[in-house]
């Protein structure tokens, strides 16, 4: 089995790393720090949080390496607008503020979810890539709770919602 190395000529199979030129092997989009937030992004969560004039946002990593707003909606979309928008094979990052009332005083408040989408059948590098982008980006956004998912199922629940599709 030989290993492509286009940085250097050896035809050797060699372990990770190459040991005749000493450059360590990479990969697409999968180099820590790498990913950039694009222009727009933030202000895009704060409309989401801040301003209340978009209910959720889902976004993707470029090839450029760029967190970019993939779909959005607005505050008169619910949940199911949202979940169709989840791709069935791909990861996403995932903004989403849900209303409610308490259940003590019957008071209106909202949290803010900042979901990571990473269905059962998302490829590996792909998984990889949104893991290593999620510190920086989740950083960006605070205030904020964190939910790794994998279905539709698992949103649902942790929005305390019934799955309707």
């Amino acid at each position: 089995m030989s290993i492509s190395r286009p940085h250097c000529k050896s035809k050797r199979p060699k372990s990770p790393g190459c040991s005749d030129c000493g450059t360590a092997p990479t990969l697409p989009y999968i180099t820590s720090g790498m990913t950039t937030v694009g222009e727009g992004t933030l202000e895009l969560f704060n409309a989401i949080k801040l301003g209340k004039t978009k209910r959720w946002a889902v976004f993707k990593i470029t090839k450029t390496h760029e967190i970019v707003e993939e779909s959005s909606g607005d505050r008169k979309e619910e949940y199911d607008s949202f979940v169709r928008r989840l791709p069935g094979s791909n990861c996403r990052f995932a903004i989403y503020d849900l209303e409610f009332r308490t259940a003590s005083d019957k008071r209106a408040t909202s949290k803010v979810f900042f979901f990571m989408w990473t269905p059962e059948n998302a490829n590996d590098l792909d998984r990889v890539a949104y893991t290593q982008a999620l510190v920086g980006f989740r950083e960006k956004c605070p205030g904020t709770f964190y939910v790794q998912v994998e279905t539709k199922e698992e949103v649902a629940d942790h929005l305390q919602l019934e799955c309707r599709e």
